[in-house]
């Protein structure tokens, strides 16, 4: 489970909500809204988030989770509250609270990989194995060659043992990013589940070229020294 958790990257996608809050701020026009049509996208939704930010800065994660929870109780077709609501949330440990605005931001921007990779891992922590493996797959849906859906997929299928669905998207990663020390990481360690020592070999030298304090090359150096000496 630890694995399959560190591959995230829990960040708010700034960029793509402001995208999503301009095609929102164009439907409202007309309506008592207006005042902000004339805002520049991510300078409203930077606006809107201001005061839950600087209380993530001062470290007050309560006090962000409630100014979150307004703006997304305020405004509740923007992406970009329910992705700090629900990222602040998990900060905290309320994993299980944290899924619905998760799943919310992931319905409102369902081209962002980043959110249902959120969404997946969110609810991989809460046991919740099927909604995970679906929302790593709407991710690469998303964006075929995001790294991150293709690690997370390569951790949950070697959780469940399913080793010929973590092979296949192991060869997909691969193949997509054969340089990406991290991919290089999964391969060569599921290589080593699957005792093909010739591969985790293989992996362990691109991944010394590419960056020798990775801490894959200790893991695969201490398993295929073990192994060695067994023979």
């Amino acid at each position: 489970g630890r694995a399959a958790r560190a591959h995230i990257r829990a960040h708010f996608t700034w960029d793509h909500a402001a995208a999503v809050v301009q095609q929102r701020l164009q439907k409202l026009q007309g309506r008592p809204i207006r005042r902000f049509v004339r805002k520049d996208a991510h300078e409203f939704v930077h606006d809107l988030l201001a005061a839950g930010r600087a209380a993530l800065e001062r470290g007050d994660l309560e006090t962000a989770v409630s100014e979150f929870a307004r703006v997304a109780e305020q405004y509740p077709d923007l992406a970009a509250a329910h992705t700090a609501l629900g990222s602040t949330l998990v900060a905290l440990g309320r994993v299980k609270e944290a899924v619905p605005a998760l799943r919310r931001a992931a319905e409102l921007a369902p081209q962002a990989a980043a959110l249902h990779n959120q969404l997946g891992v969110a609810l991989y922590r809460v046991n919740d194995l099927e909604g995970a493996e679906a929302a790593f797959r709407r991710a690469r849906e998303a964006d075929p060659n995001d790294v991150e859906a293709l690690l997370n997929l390569i951790e949950l299928y070697r959780a469940k043992g399913d080793y010929a669905l973590a092979t296949a998207v192991v060869k997909d990663a691969v193949r997509l990013h054969p340089g990406h020390v991290d991919v290089l990481a999964a391969f060569g360690t599921l290589s080593l589940e699957l005792g093909d020592m010739e591969g985790a070999e293989m992996a362990l030298r691109r991944i010394q070229a590419k960056d020798p304090h990775h801490p894959a090359v200790l893991a695969l150096q201490r398993v295929l020294v073990g192994a060695a000496r067994g023979n």
